[in-house]
């Protein structure tokens, strides 16, 4: 009889995943209080525009950009299901948040134990990374998702020997594109997925018809987007505002979070691939996958460093969040296998696994509660301060707006004011005359004198029309509005 399947062990298990289920479902509840937040900045105003783009447009905007479009279309998406609200934008990070949990309750706990399973829960809840992300208007939670889900459908290829293998070999491409179309680092960890399939396939003579269709489909799928990334390398070289790039501490900090859990991390992760290493002969597959988890961090960011090295800063802490997941796993896997080699512990391996993990988990949500309420009251108080002012502005549809809030295409002021055409001013009219009968200034209260007196020569007549308001992070706004006399 499988021990797994003895009655006791089912009720162990039993007992862990209902602990497990509790866990993730706090986390959820403590997170989904933000979704309704009206809180945007540059760069998640900016998603929210070009989301709101119609397709082709949206498209052509990211395509000059320097991202791929996955996340956009996928935004897009949730904003047609859900409406234009921003509850609809912040979803399209927590919705792939919560995936990463349904993971960690199904596949994860199934195929390596409740000591991983608890640690996605918690690090995936609770860094300071993650704190920010669940609800980000960004790429980086649908990354996180996407790269773990290819990991795992890769988990299924070198280790499931049964059952409908071109279901898996499908699934593994599907999701591996969509991962590279999300990010340009994640199309960096694509190619090691796939450089190591095709080395595992030679090496085991194992379905090599399989792996060269489905190699060669996943080139052609991004070849039409291949030729935008390296323009957009050399069209952004000189625009790029990063002046250094982030190093190996900042990067595992943004992974696991605080300097103890990394150290801590990476201890268990040698532990698994040294264990894993050794018994290679009976688990080939195993072996394999666990050592193209290390390669998709290490080499992924072995490249960034390289390129900001040797080209110009081209790496932030935040471009490795996608691959946490990976590290999340690994970290699990290790400790699993850490405690399966006490030999006094051998009986009660699961429990004590998942008790480790679960108290790591606990330890990483205690420490960093007060990043999450701080995060949940400066976020609270901007979005009230937010709707309250947009309560007392109206710019109708169609409009002009000048703002002088970003330097971007996409401005905070289209954001909040959708369906209107907003120009940069970052000069204050002083060397520019606009050419408009009449629009609208969204603009810093201490500029606005020097605007409105500039204006005025050129024969406008301004009129306040809301002050000292707050755009989400933006506080200090006014509107006003802008007359030929």
């Amino acid at each position: 009889m499988d021990s797994s399947n003895k009655p006791d062990n089912r009720i162990v298990n039993g007992i862990l995943f209902i602990l497990l289920a509790v866990f993730t479902a706090v986390m959820v509840c403590l997170h989904f209080v933000r979704i309704n937040f009206n809180t945007f900045w540059v760069d998640t105003a900016f998603s929210v525009d070009l989301i709101r783009l119609p397709f082709m447009r949206m498209l052509e905007a990211t395509s000059v950009n320097e991202h791929p479009p996955f996340y956009y279309i996928f935004g897009k998406a949730v904003m047609l299901i859900l409406g234009d609200h921003p509850y609809a934008f912040r979803a399209s990070a927590f919705i792939p948040y919560v995936l990463i949990l349904v993971l960690a309750l199904t596949y994860v706990g199934k195929s390596f134990g409740y000591a991983p399973a608890f640690l996605i829960a918690g690090f995936s809840s609770f860094t300071p990374a993650s704190i920010v992300y669940v609800l980000e208007t960004r790429m980086y939670e649908l990354g996180c998702f996407l790269t773990l889900a290819s990991f795992l459908s890769l988990h299924l290829i070198l280790t499931k020997k049964k059952g409908k293998r071109i279901i898996y070999w499908l699934l593994f491409f599907a999701l591996s594109i969509m991962t590279a179309y999300t990010h340009y680092y994640l199309t960096v960890a694509v190619c090691i997925m796939y450089l190591c399939l095709i080395v595992y396939c030679i090496k085991e003579k194992y379905e090599l018809k399989e792996c060269l269709i489905f190699s060669v489909l996943a080139i052609l799928s991004y070849l039409p987007w291949l030729g935008i990334m390296l323009s957009n390398f050399g069209v952004r070289a000189d625009d790029w505002w990063a002046g250094g790039y982030s190093h190996f501490d900042e990067t595992m900090r943004e992974i696991f979070g605080l300097k103890r859990y990394y150290i801590l991390a990476l201890v268990f992760i040698v532990f698994a691939i040294v264990k894993a290493f050794t018994s290679r002969k009976k688990d080939f597959g195993r072996f394999w996958f666990i050592l193209t988890g290390i390669l998709m961090i290490f080499v992924t960011f072995g490249v960034g460093a390289l390129v900001s090295e040797l080209v110009r800063p081209l790496f932030l802490s935040r471009f490795i969040y996608p691959f946490a997941g990976v590290g999340w796993l690994l970290f699990g896997i290790g400790i699993e296998d850490a405690i399966a080699c006490i030999k006094p512990a051998e009986k009660l391996k699961n429990v004590l696994s998942a008790a480790f993990s679960f108290a790591i988990a606990l330890l990483l949500v205690f420490g960093c509660f007060g990043l999450y309420r701080e995060n949940v009251a400066v976020q609270k108080e901007a979005s009230a301060l937010t709707n309250a002012f947009l309560e007392g502005v109206s710019i109708p549809a169609g409009s002009t707006v000048y703002s002088d809030m970003e330097e971007e295409e996409f401005t905070i002021a289209g954001c909040y004011f959708p369906d209107t055409t907003v120009y940069i001013e970052n000069a204050m009219f002083y060397y520019s005359v606009p050419e408009e009968e009449s629009f609208y200034l969204v603009w810093k209260d201490y500029q606005v004198g020097e605007a409105m007196q500039n204006l005025n020569s050129y024969g406008y007549d301004v009129t306040c029309i809301a002050s000292d308001g707050n755009l989400g992070m933006q506080g200090g706004v006014w509107v006003l509005f802008c007359r030929k006399y």
